[in-house]
């Protein structure tokens, strides 16, 4: 395989337009040697040989008559004198190789069609870039007005072609008005243009405007809006995005312009969140309260088991608020892997062992009053289990139970 630079060139091949785009060795020692291996017909056909990728070198050649390595996959030696052109997809990575039609190649395009002279006497472009206005061309002759224009990207924009003709008459009309903007917006800010009348200064502070807001996609509508209160900047768009998607999850009505546009941006934002927060606080402390009631329900018969058991508190705790501040001071997971929910669902219990009310280990007692996970202070997970007076003590807890 050899690494290879790229060039193309226009040809006429069974009546079609045809580029061709020819391999060269980089390496001197093979400068002779050079092979077409990749052709594209005005018709959307698009063929290749000899061409195999590699995500690391990109495309590399494989010439004829070598044994040539495929990498992982062996070697293959082209006994032929090369392999045939086989249908294949358009490879795009053959786009920024190309260069300027040539006059003979233009002569060449024109003897298969006369009229496109026209195109190419008011515009010069790209093998490639030329290939498409062909394609474009034979459908619209149009195309060549807006090629003359330099308006190459709506010549060559799809969604233009299937407007009405009123629309696209509509377009051509603002470029021969504005002929600076028809290399300076795509179709979609030329038709914001058009409906808005703006001027080049206003269109173009709105696409500078779309650029900054990327992801955002915000519309005309919202630029004027927060140019209007004078925050059309990065910092103003990420507010006013954040601001939106709260105002969706609000009571308020997101399409009311009171609400969706208001006169003071960072007080609404400020107002929505505390709202939003408000109902979060309060629907998080009605669902602990559920919770807690759940809880209480499930372990209620082992409150009474309380005991101090040498010298240590063992007990069942009756709160969450009770094992929120057990797993605080122990450095434990007991709110973060919702243990609580573990006991509703009667696959543990938990244990706290304490001194003098300061917490010292936690137990996980599992079916069957078998001890699960069990340990003291976990900031050191390599020192974190509890000494054996400690076991003890919760061991002597648990034969208790059993007896009542």
């Amino acid at each position: 395989m050899h690494k290879c630079t790229f060039c193309d060139r226009i040809e006429i091949e069974n009546g079609q337009v045809v580029r061709v785009v020819t391999a060269f060795p980089v390496a001197n020692k093979l400068k002779d040697k050079r092979l077409d291996v990749y052709k594209e017909t005005e018709s959307g056909e698009c063929f290749c040989r000899n061409l195999y990728y590699s995500s690391v070198g990109g495309y590399c050649i494989a010439f004829p008559g070598e044994k040539n390595s495929l990498w992982r996959k062996g070697y293959n030696e082209f006994t032929e004198p090369e392999e045939p052109f086989c249908p294949t997809a358009k490879m795009t990575a053959f786009r920024h190789r190309t260069r300027k039609l040539r006059e003979s190649e233009a002569e060449k395009i024109t003897g298969l069609y006369p009229e496109f002279k026209y195109v190419l006497n008011k515009w010069k472009g790209t093998i490639v870039d030329t290939m498409k206005a062909l394609d474009f061309w034979k459908e619209h002759k149009e195309t060549e007005y807006l090629l003359a224009a330099g308006a190459k990207a709506i010549a060559f924009n799809k969604s233009f072609w299937r407007l009405s003709e009123k629309s696209r008459k509509a377009v051509a009309f603002y470029i021969r008005k504005h002929p600076r903007m028809a290399k300076e917006l795509d179709l979609s800010e030329m038709q914001v243009a058009i409906k808005r009348n703006l001027t080049d200064k206003e269109i173009l502070a709105f696409k500078l405007f779309k650029r900054e807001a990327g992801q955002h996609r915000f519309g005309y509508d919202k630029f004027a809006y927060l140019r209007k209160i004078c925050m059309a900047d990065y910092n103003g768009i990420c507010l006013y995005a954040d601001y939106l998607n709260m105002l969706k999850q609000s009571h308020h009505d997101a399409e009311d312009a009171y609400w969706r546009y208001p006169k003071d941006l960072v007080g609404k934002h400020d107002q929505i969140y505390n709202e939003l927060n408000a109902e979060k606080i309060a629907k998080d402390a009605e669902a602990r309260a559920k919770k807690e009631a759940a809880y209480k329900k499930t372990v209620k018969k082992l409150f009474k088991l309380k005991a101090k058991i040498g010298g240590y508190d063992v007990f069942v705790p009756e709160t969450i608020d009770e094992i929120e501040r057990q797993a605080d001071a122990l450095s434990q997971c007991l709110i973060y892997c919702d243990y609580v929910q573990e006991v509703i669902d009667k696959k543990c219990v938990l244990v706290f062992v304490q001194k003098d009310g300061v917490p010292v280990a936690t137990a996980e007692l599992l079916s069957r009053n078998r001890i699960g996970q069990f340990y003291a202070d976990e900031s050191d997970r390599d020192d974190c289990l509890p000494p054996e007076d400690v076991v003890n003590a919760v061991k002597e807890w648990i034969k208790r139970k059993k007896a009542a």
